[in-house]
């Protein structure tokens, strides 16, 4: 494989797919780990599951994904698939000419690392199960440990179900490991992309002193490594509003997109056939609020965290976390403009949906640890600037809670792009 420094080449994507809905949880480590890279992701959600299917099945439809992601001109290939990389990867690797790495020896290598009694347990879909290759790569790192697999195929349909903390998975998670236990394992491998999502219920079921190992996160550390020992790794991340990460689906786009929100920090829009979702981690966000009561007091509070900035169809969207005292999970908060409509929506602690257009009153339920109130925005001006490398949002309002009049209240927005270390 040729090392290249091309800068066309660097910036070109890494291409990602998995059978489903799982590979998810790769595309998520990799955009935690090596945040400058774009990312198309491929879930081949009208034929999941791959693991009850045979290995030339398989082959062939790992063989029509890389030749589809082949065509979006990427530099490296990941198949976020267990499965796909236990049939398929060695007849993918001499067919193409770009680096191609799959899930399961990342997580082969660090099992073989940290196991201290030489016991493991896999735990997967019928087909890797079936194929033994965790077996074959551990014990061609240290050929005294013991490799005890078991295939657990409801996992991935009660996952994509959403089950993921459900009595029913519970249940079943005691069934198919009961036998692991008793094997005297201290290390446990994560066979199937689907299974970090449920990586709590096997941890309570296996106990404390069983290492559980995550393919996802080992794969996404290996392709990093991989992509600067190429000369593929990209230092500089994307300008503002680049086309960052895309989402394919063979299928069922609508529950891709409700399953994908529930994974990925920020959330995604959409997905379908064609390429449409933008996201870039690279802004710091500057909030400002300022409320005038009794045309004397003014309280004015600011806010600067970091965020994405993507655009679609002609609307900005702005999202980031914010965090409360004495609270642990952040409300994320999601912005939309367009023209002179501001949409502010945040999830968690508190939920509401705020509706800022020039010359409207709109009314909304704003819910938080204390109670539920009824506030009324009455707007009057609402004005973005945008420039190459920043965004200023000026929204001025009647700010009023049930149904009585609180303050004439500002709000004042700043966007800078962030400037990322190489």
């Amino acid at each position: 494989m040729k090392t290249v420094q091309d800068k066309n080449l660097l910036e070109m994507p890494i291409g990602v797919f998995d059978s489903g809905m799982g590979g998810l949880t790769v595309m998520r480590e990799i955009m935690r780990q090596i945040p400058n890279e774009k990312v198309i992701y491929f879930g081949d959600t009208a034929r999941v599951p791959y693991g009850s299917k045979s290995k030339e099945t398989v082959t062939r439809f790992s063989r029509q994904i890389v030749r589809f992601l082949q065509s979006k001109q990427v530099k490296a290939i990941v198949v976020a698939c267990n499965t796909a990389s236990a049939y398929a990867l060695n007849d993918l690797e001499r067919e193409i000419d770009i680096p191609i790495i799959g899930v399961v020896k990342p997580g082969a290598k660090v099992a073989a690392e940290v196991t201290r009694n030489g016991q493991v347990g896999v735990i997967a879909t019928e087909g890797t199960i079936s194929s033994n290759i965790y077996t074959t790569y551990i014990r061609k790192l240290r050929p005294e440990v013991q490799v005890t697999g078991k295939a657990c195929p409801l996992f991935v349909p009660l996952v994509e179900e959403g089950l993921w903390q459900d009595p029913v998975t519970d249940e079943i998670a005691k069934r198919y490991l009961s036998s692991l236990i008793d094997t005297g394992i201290d290390t446990l491998i994560l066979g199937c992309t689907h299974y970090p999502l449920i990586r709590s219920t096997v941890a309570k079921v296996m106990g404390d002193h069983v290492t559980l190992v995550n393919p996802a996160y080992e794969t996404a550390r290996e392709l990093k490594e991989l992509l600067m020992e190429k000369g593929l790794f990209n230092p500089v991340p994307p300008q503002l509003g680049t086309n960052k990460y895309e989402f394919f689906v063979s299928d069922g786009a609508e529950k891709f997109v409700h399953f994908a929100n529930s994974i990925i920090k920020y959330g995604i829009l959409g997905a379908k056939d064609r390429g449409l979702l933008s996201m870039t981690k690279d802004v710091v966000i500057s909030v400002r609020g300022l409320q005038v009561m009794d045309n004397e007091s003014a309280e004015d509070i600011e806010t600067v965290q970091q965020g994405e900035y993507y655009e679609r169809n002609g609307s900005i969207f702005l999202l980031y976390d914010e965090y409360y005292e004495g609270f642990d999970e952040p409300v994320k908060n999601v912005m939309k403009i367009r023209g002179n409509e501001m949409t502010l929506t945040k999830r968690g602690i508190i939920n509401v949906q705020m509706n800022f257009e020039a010359g409207k009153k709109n009314l909304t339920r704003y819910q938080t640890p204390y109670g539920v109130m009824m506030i009324g925005l009455d707007t009057s001006r609402v004005v973005c600037l945008q420039e190459e490398k920043s965004l200023a949002i000026e929204i001025d309002y009647t700010l009023e809670a049930n149904y009585q009049y609180v303050s004439d209240s500002k709000i004042r927005i700043m966007v800078r792009e962030r400037k990322q270390q190489a």
